[in-house]
């Protein structure tokens, strides 16, 4: 019995599984359900960004022998012409892992291939850490994974930590061990493959993991928000402060600035979540969290109560909400996207609501452990599109629960300010979702 209700959950790609895929199928139109996974987009031919897949928790593909169930994956999925395709199914490649990094860099490789990503870390059970690196290369044939021996004092094993790009080298703060939040910064040249311990000055953020990084490759600025602090669950998650980090000086900074007593408006303190750069200006900010009112003031540290707000920092009689606002690096300006489902075009519901969005005009999707990416061809400069993939929820909510695929349709105007010109105003971001 148990068996015939998994088959059924994976064919009609529910809670328990995905759309079903032959064993040996060159094709499929939906990826194999999970979370805690990685996804970049690499450039190919013509321009066209292809979004890559590797490991995370979740669902092995259906076979002939029977639905295989749940667990740690090391799988490797390509996007192209918006059917999947797994690739890498020989040879050596990293171990099933989940929580790990990975970012897209483009070099030329030995044999004339060329890399494409680089993997870091992750963990392969709740008490190992990972610290391995590993490059997906292609070569004139098929793509493969190699192995890195890297030099320098490697960091420490760990996973729910963040990596960036910049330039020939990347960029990796924060994370977990088993014991242990960390707040270290550590670059690795991705031409030498050397690691190094970063010093950085100025306001840097406190021990956390699960937190986003994303980077502006023009302003060599890594900006980083959320995530879990250390101090206990109970405690979490509380700072909504956005840091960035001027890559070149290595010096922290923060938004609001320290003192600022304006109210302005702050996401909610969001962990487990995305945070995207597009356009180079605007960093596009997705998770889930309980209903937290915009203005509604938050310490960021369980023994700060210089502000104390009267209010605990979630109220369970409130649903949980998708949030979905943007940062605009040029106006220094959390701003509001004007979201609309096509699903559900009528429902205006989550436009009264200035930082939430209700999961239920969400296709029942939670917005957290998924990863967004930017993927196909711009249309234009000012209109992108984005390919949410997987999360959900896990034990913690009552049994797992597996997104499908989501996809938004992302248009950057300028807002209509009579009193302020369009460079002076934060970009206006309309956001047109669709679900598969």
């Amino acid at each position: 019995k148990k068996k015939k209700k998994n088959k059924k959950s994976a064919k009609n790609g529910g809670e328990g599984g995905e759309a079903a895929v032959a064993e040996g199928d060159p094709s499929y139109t939906e990826m194999p359900s999970r979370w805690s996974h990685s996804c970049v987009s690499i450039c190919e031919e013509g321009g066209e960004l292809r979004p890559v897949v590797f490991g995370g928790y979740g669902c092995h593909r259906p076979s002939s022998s029977g639905f295989s169930g749940q667990g740690r994956l090391n799988d490797t999925h390509i996007c192209i012409d918006g059917k999947w395709q797994q690739i890498c199914t020989s040879g050596e490649r990293p171990s099933k892992r989940q929580h790990h990094s990975m970012v897209a860099f483009e070099s030329k490789a030995r044999g004339g291939a060329s890399v494409k990503a680089v993997l870091f870390g992750g963990r392969s059970n709740p008490s190992k850490g990972l610290n391995d690196v590993w490059v997906l290369e292609r070569g004139e044939e098929a793509y493969s994974w190699r192995r890195v021996e890297t030099g320098g004092p490697a960091p420490e094993p760990r996973w729910r930590h963040s990596a960036v790009a910049d330039g020939n080298t990347m960029v990796v703060f924060g994370g977990r061990t088993p014991t242990a939040c960390l707040d270290d910064l550590h670059v690795l040249d991705l031409g030498t493959w050397t690691w190094s311990r970063a010093e950085a000055d100025g306001s840097p953020p406190s021990r956390r993991h699960s937190h986003s990084a994303s980077v502006c490759k023009p302003r060599r600025t890594m900006l980083v928000y959320g995530g879990y602090l250390d101090g206990g669950d109970s405690h979490n998650p509380r700072d909504r402060t956005l840091y960035t980090l001027d890559l070149a000086k290595r010096r922290w900074s923060v938004y609001p600035p320290a003192g600022d007593k304006a109210r302005a408006f702050l996401p909610p303190p969001l962990y487990s979540h995305t945070a995207l750069m597009i356009a180079d200006r605007l960093m596009l900010l997705i998770g889930s969290c309980y209903y937290v009112e915009p203005h509604h003031h938050i310490p960021p540290r369980p023994n700060d109560t210089s502000s104390p707000s009267g209010l605990p920092w979630r109220k369970e009689r409130e649903a949980m909400r998708n949030v979905v606002t943007v940062f605009d690096l040029e106006a220094r300006a959390w701003t509001v996207p004007c979201w609309t489902s096509r699903a559900d075009a009528e429902n205006k519901a989550q436009q009264r609501n200035a930082n939430s969005t209700s999961i239920l005009n969400c296709g029942g999707r939670l917005f957290m452990q998924h990863t967004a990416t930017v993927y196909g061809h711009s249309r234009t400069p000012q209109r992108f599109k984005v390919l949410l993939l997987g999360g959900g929820g896990n034990c913690y909510f009552f049994g797992p629960h597996f997104n499908r695929v989501s996809k938004l349709d992302i248009a950057i105007g300028h807002h209509c300010d009579a009193n302020a010109s369009e460079a002076a105003g934060p970009a206006k971001v309309e956001i047109s979702y669709e679900e598969t």
